[in-house]
Order: C-alpha cells, then sequence, then structure tokens
C-alpha cells in the first residue's frame, strides 16, 4: 500500500501522535458512529412506530401507544406481564387506550407487590381475565368522545337494519303468486259456444292460408305495381292509374270473394291464444310454414319456469291474428272499392262497403280494447270511401244503391268500446304479481311485470335478465313496503274504473279534460303515488280516450247519413231542401246532433248544421268556439277532430276539408 493511502486510512488521534497506521479497510457504513444508527433500529425505531402524530408534530419521540413495551419494560414477574398482556389484548381498544389500561394495571400490580402480596396471590385475586376484559372495554368506550359515540350508534342501526332487510328479502322471495282463475278460459268459453257455421274466422284463416297472405311476393306484388309512391286511398276515380290498380286488382277477386262470405257471417269466432302456445293454424295462416319470421317465445325467461309459467296463460301475451288481417284486408277492399268506381261499377263497390264494415262489426266483438279500436279504425276507412264517393261521384249510387248505403250505415254499431277485456287483464295481471296468502309483491311477480312491460326479443334484456333478477330480490323488502298490498290495489283500481265508467260520453274541448284524465292528472307530481299504484297507470291512461274515438267516428257515420238523405232529398225535388229538418221524417228518423255545441251536463243542445257550396252540401257543427261560420273550417284542420277555441272555424264533417293548410 502507498504512503499516501496509508496517512488516509490512519486514525486523525493517531496522526496527530505521529504515527501512521493504517486500519484494516471496512464498508464506508462500519465506519459510521453507532449513536447515529440507533434511531433507525433497536428502541428508539420502535418509539417512532409507537408515537402519536400529535408528539411528532412537537418534536416528541414519546412512543406513548407501545403498550407492548410499557408492559414488557416493567419490573414485574414474569406470570403478571403475561396477566396483563392478555388482558389488554382481549379489550381490542384502541392503542392509546391499552396503553392506558396497561399503566394502570402496573401500577396496580406494583402496589400489591409492595404491600407483600406474591404474585400468585394477585393474579388469583385478579379474577377472570376475560370477563375482566369485557368490563374495561365497556368501561374505556363509554368515554370515548360524542362524535364516536354516534358513528358507532349509526353503524350498528345499519348493521341491524342490513341484516333485517336481508332477512325480509329472503322471506319475501319465498312467496308465490298462484294464479287462480282463468280468464283465458272465460274468455275461450263464450267462443266455443259459437256453432262453426257461425264462425268467420275459419274462412278467413283458410283464405289467408291459400292465397299466402303471408308472403309479399306472392301476395303484394301485383298490388303494388302502377300506383306507388302514392297511398291506395289518395288515388283519385278519374286518375289513369286507377285503371292499372283495377287491372291489378282482379288477381284478388277470389280473395275479396271469401272475405265477403266471411262478413255475413254473425261471429268472428277467433278463440284467445297466448304467443307462448300459438294455434298452429292460425300460426301458418299468419307466418306461414317458415316460422322464422314469426313470433319468438319469450326467449329472455324460457329457461326460467316460474316466469314462464306466469305469462303462459297471461292475458297481457294474448295474440290476435285477426287483427292485423282486419287492417289489411280494409285497406285492399279501399283500393276495390276505388277501382270499381273508377270502373263504374256501383255493386261492387257496395259489395266492399258492406265487406270493409261486416269484417269491422266481427272485430269489435272482441272483449279487448286493441280489437275495438281496429274496428272503429276500419269503419272510419270505410266511412272515407263513402264520404269521397258522394262527394266527386254523387250520381255513382242510384236510388235504391243510396238507400241500401244508407240503411248499411245506420245498422253499424259505432259505439262498440266493452272494457271487460281491460278489466280481466287487470285482474289476470294483479293474479300473477301477488302472493294469495300475504297479499305482497313477490319476486317472480316483479320479474313477470317487468317481462310485459319490455320488449320479450331485445337480446340486450335477455343478457341482463339475471342481474336484473337479482335486483328484483334484492328490492323485495322496499316493494312490499311502497307497492300496494292486492286489496289496496283492486280497490283503487275499481276506484278509477268507476270515474271512468260514470264519465258522461261527450267530447271535450282543448283544455277540457275527463274525469279520468283530471284524476290522473293531479297525481302525476305524487310520486309516492306513482310507486305505489304502478301497474295502473300503465293501462288506465290509454282508456280514458277510447270513447273520443267512438263519437268521433259515430259523427262521422250520422254526417254521412245527413249527405245521404240531402242527395235523395235532391233527386226527388230537383233541389236540396231550404232547412235539414224538411229531411224528417221520410229521408231522415232524426237529424243527427251536434256534439260540439253543449249544454252545461254536457247535453247536445242543437243539430248538425248544412251549408252549400257550389251547389253542394257542407254538414258542419259549430266547434269549440260556438261560432257559426258558414261551415268554413279553421286552419289546419285535422279532419275529424273539431280543433281548439282559439283556432276557431267549424267543426266540418263532410266533406273532408281539403285547404292548403290542411
Amino acid at each position: 500500500m502507498g504512503r499516501w493511502r496509508e496517512t488516509l486510512r490512519t486514525p486523525v488521534g493517531r496522526l496527530a501522535r505521529g504515527r501512521v497506521e493504517a486500519e484494516q479497510a471496512l464498508p464506508f457504513w462500519r465506519s459510521i458512529p453507532r449513536g447515529c444508527l440507533g434511531f433507525w433500529r433497536g428502541a428508539t425505531w420502535r418509539r417512532l412506530r409507537h408515537t402519536p402524530l400529535w408528539d411528532l408534530a412537537r418534536g416528541r419521540v414519546s412512543g406513548a401507544l407501545d403498550w407492548r413495551g410499557r408492559i414488557d419494560s416493567s419490573d414485574l414477574p414474569e406470570p403478571v406481564r403475561g396477566l396483563i398482556h392478555d388482558l389488554c389484548r382481549r379489550t381490542r381498544l384502541w392503542r392509546k387506550e391499552r396503553a392506558a389500561v396497561a399503566g394502570e394495571l402496573i401500577a396496580h400490580f406494583h402496589d400489591g407487590l409492595e404491600s407483600g402480596d406474591t404474585a400468585d396471590q394477585l393474579i388469583e385475586r385478579f379474577g377472570d381475565v376475560k370477563a375482566a376484559a369485557k368490563l374495561i372495554r365497556r368501561a374505556k368506550r363509554r368515554c370515548r368522545p360524542i362524535g364516536w359515540q354516534i358513528r358507532h350508534r349509526l353503524r350498528q342501526g345499519i348493521a341491524v337494519l342490513v341484516v333485517v332487510y336481508v332477512l325480509a328479502a329472503l322471506w319475501l322471495a319465498t312467496g308465490k303468486p298462484e294464479p287462480s282463475v282463468d280468464y283465458l278460459a272465460k274468455l275461450n268459453a263464450s267462443v266455443d259456444a259459437i256453432p262453426e257455421e257461425d264462425r268467420a274466422w275459419p274462412i278467413l284463416r283458410e283464405a289467408m292460408i291459400e292465397y299466402q297472405t303471408w308472403n309479399p311476393e306472392v301476395f303484394n306484388a301485383p298490388m303494388d305495381v302502377g300506383i306507388l309512391p302514392k297511398w291506395w286511398t289518395d288515388v283519385a276515380f278519374d286518375d289513369p292509374e286507377a285503371g292499372q290498380l283495377a287491372e291489378n286488382l282482379e288477381a284478388y277477386q277470389g280473395y275479396f270473394a271469401e272475405l265477403r262470405r266471411a262478413a255475413q257471417k254473425p261471429h268472428m269466432g277467433v278463440r284467445r291464444v297466448t304467443a307462448a302456445e300459438p294455434d298452429p293454424r292460425d300460426f301458418l295462416a299468419l307466418y306461414g310454414p317458415d316460422d322464422n319470421t314469426g313470433p319468438k317465445r319469450w326467449a329472455h325467461v324460457e329457461d326460467d319456469p316460474s316466469i314462464a309459467g306466469l305469462l303462459s296463460r297471461s292475458l297481457s301475451t294474448v295474440m290476435f291474428p285477426a287483427l292485423g288481417s282486419t287492417r289489411r284486408d280494409t285497406r285492399m277492399l279501399s283500393a276495390d272499392i276505388q277501382a270499381a268506381v273508377y270502373r263504374g261499377d256501383a255493386e261492387r263497390a257496395l259489395d266492399d262497403i258492406d265487406t270493409q264494415l261486416g269484417l269491422a262489426r266481427l272485430t269489435a266483438q272482441g272483449p279487448f280494447l286493441v280489437e275495438q279500436l281496429v274496428a272503429l279504425s276500419s269503419m272510419g276507412t270505410s266511412f272515407y270511401n263513402v264520404a269521397a264517393i258522394l262527394e266527386r261521384r254523387p250520381d255513382f249510387f242510384d236510388d235504391d244503391q243510396l238507400q241500401r248505403l244508407a240503411h248499411t250505415l245506420a245498422a253499424v254499431d259505432v259505439n262498440p268500446i266493452d272494457l271487460t277485456g281491460e278489466r280481466y287483464i287487470a285482474y289476470d295481471m294483479f293474479q300473477r304479481m301477488y302472493d294469495p296468502d300475504t297479499g305482497r309483491m313477490t319476486r317472480d311477480g316483479i320479474n313477470f311485470f317487468d317481462s310485459l312491460t319490455n320488449n320479450p326479443y331485445d337480446e340486450e334484456i335477455d343478457r341482463r335478465r339475471w342481474y336484473r333478477e337479482q335486483l328484483s330480490t334484492i328490492g323485495l323488502p322496499i316493494a312490499a313496503a311502497v307497492v300496494a298490498d292486492y286489496d289496496d290495489m283492486v280497490r283503487e283500481y275499481e276506484r278509477l274504473f268507476g270515474i271512468l265508467d260514470r264519465s258522461p260520453r261527450r267530447l271535450y274541448p282543448q283544455g277540457e279534460l275527463p274525469p279520468l284524465r283530471r284524476e290522473l292528472d293531479s297525481r302525476a307530481d305524487d310520486t309516492l303515488y306513482g310507486m305505489r299504484y304502478f301497474p295502473l297507470l300503465i293501462q288506465l291512461p290509454a282508456l280514458h280516450a277510447a270513447s273520443r274515438t267512438e263519437l268521433l267516428v259515430g259523427s262521422v257515420r250520422d254526417a254521412l247519413l245527413l249527405a245521404i238523405a240531402l242527395e235523395l232529398y235532391r233527386r226527388d225535388h230537383g233541389g236540396h231542401p231550404d232547412e235539414p229538418a224538411e229531411l224528417v221524417p221520410r229521408y231522415l228518423p232524426a237529424l243527427p246532433m251536434d256534439l260540439t255545441d253543449l249544454d252545461a251536463d254536457g247535453n247536445p243542445l242543437s243539430p248538425l248544421r248544412v251549408a252549400y257550396r257550389d251547389g253542394s252540401p257542407v254538414i258542419y257543427g259549430l266547434g269549440w268556439d260556438g261560432v257559426d261560420n258558414g261551415g268554413t273550417p279553421p286552419d289546419h284542420h285535422v279532419w275529424p277532430t273539431p280543433r281548439s277555441t282559439e283556432a276557431g272555424g267549424d267543426w266540418v264533417l263532410f266533406p273532408e276539408p281539403r285547404s292548403d293548410s290542411s
């Protein structure tokens, strides 16, 4: 080693004495004084770890929380130290509290030893460590701050609530709906009693199968040639396209003959089945031999026997095989009427009108509101055709044909609304949602309702089904507490339905609501009511609007009867009457009433009025403003709905207004 390196490695004290003696080379940390490392190891580090933050902030390393070290450093005998260790551990207190307990016990045992007692005697007199730890823990916890006491009680309360809630959810999950009334069988009982020869549906079904109405390439292709993009009822009688339409419809005359034969039957005679168990013959008529385009089963519940069982006989999943065919056939017959007018074939047009109204009559026999609304729509379409002929071709029908048309229209029941089926649907839904023993909402009932209100063919719902079912179980106690029980739900349904039954059959001007609508709107901001009676609020709002539809359709029919009477009078007398009252009783038994001119009780005050433009009659009511404008409709007229009071103008029913703003 060089002299210079020996000098560097010689301690300073030796160099001061003139001696150069290099020490053996050691790692650099070995030359650090021991006092510098004491902070990082041993007792100092332990004191640091057990020092409260407040003491550290003041620069003190107190180790006040080291209750174990305090016990170990005491000069007590080993058995006593073990007892204190065991007791402090059992208390499960904060470290600060354990340190205080340890200090008190150390002092206690020191006093005992100084008084002459042995360690064994002190331990024996101390008693059961477990019981002592429990008492000490209770005393120390009572001395904790009030904030901690409040938080602790809150945690305890929440824990109790969670336990009670889980137990309630498990108990409620055991509830099962047990439907006891087969409403589907009740509806089918009346159908089964109809003789086969009086039923129209078998004729319609076989015609649909024979002519493959489900296949657009076979059934609709001849219909579409030459009339697109116009709609069937938009083709004018003298339009050259009406000739093309007439030629295309020749391929359908056999099908129309079957429709006319079915329309003469007294009953539709279609049995009610659910989407889960369709009639094979009906299914074939609607969707053909390949069911790929037909309705899927309830895919997201078919592997759940309980929900599938609730849905399988539910009225909410009943199929209506005649509805789609009625709408389609009504539109096709409208096209055939136009073709008949183009060719001057009045008998064919009358037969088509009779068939339209006959199919509407058969459809209206159904107990469900949707069937009756479709029937009203079909009637309205037929009335539109009659109105178009009377307006554009007043001489198309001869006197006998006009009288026959008048008798046909007068025989139509334009008040088909019967809510028996809607009541059955409600009661059937209730019995599939509630446990009959407790009257409470069930898990299966919530999932059943969820299946009804969501699209059963939605794959995303299928993927989320498991999570939705778990949520329905978790939410059962909330549902039981918030949603009305069975008896309460039925009572509220009967109360609301009673309001609907007692409501007068009348039209209401804009701004004035029917009683049921007023009642429901008054509850619109009541969130608790909406949650408590949510099944009712889904079904009921659609019911109060049904009577308005039948009144509008009935008013159009009455206006057509008046128009026919005016035309017959003109033919007999060479001109129209000065007053509509001259038509009674020879041409009309009574004048139709104006449903927009009402007294305080909602009763009509005056009949419909007649004005003449270019020698043609205009039939109208006063409208909601009560002012006679001589048959002038308001701007943006929506036929045949009367406009608001602010819109002004008359309620024109015949002919349909055709202004630039309409």
